[in-house]
């Protein structure tokens, strides 16, 4: 459906298009979770709860988080300006 309203442009438009960039976040959290806890089975509920693990595993389950933030950082961030620019346009 986003690829069909790409050419569309009402009002929140921009914030409809971005619920795809907030689809792909949410995946690629998942899939980081997944891996740290399932996959690789050193980040489990038991670990944290028990405090135990091997530091080398946690930095190597860890090793994608810093994309990871950076990813829902951003989105965070363009969903800010997109909202703001969603408000002043009604304003006037």
């Amino acid at each position: 459906m986003w690829d069909k309203m790409a050419w569309c442009f009402f009002p929140g438009s921009q914030l409809f298009k971005l619920t795809r960039n907030l689809e792909n976040v949410q995946t690629e959290v998942g899939t980081f979770l997944a891996k740290a806890k399932v996959d690789q089975g050193w980040l489990t509920d038991y670990n944290i709860r028990r405090n135990y693990t091997s530091p080398m595993r946690v930095e190597e389950g860890m090793e994608d988080m810093p994309r990871v933030q950076f990813s829902v950082s951003n989105l965070i961030r363009h969903a800010q300006v997109k909202m703001s620019d969603l408000t002043l346009s009604n304003l006037t």
